[in-house]
């Protein structure tokens, strides 16, 4: 079972898969960041608006 884990952009490159993590490893790595790799995470406005737009999908009222 993988585990949902945040990485940055330049560490990307560096994964095996998506599921390189699992509930037992997924301590490793954010002890050794540097940097928090949720920050900013809440601030940040997003919106799938565009994209459901885009695929042709259209809300639902109520």
């Amino acid at each position: 079972m993988g585990v949902s884990m945040p990485v940055s952009w330049d560490d990307l490159a560096q994964l095996k898969s998506g599921a390189q993590w699992t509930i037992a490893t997924a301590r490793e790595h954010p002890s050794f960041q540097t940097e928090d790799p949720w920050k900013g995470y809440w601030g940040k406005r997003q919106s799938l608006s565009g994209a459901m737009k885009a695929l042709g999908f259209v809300a639902r009222q109520g």
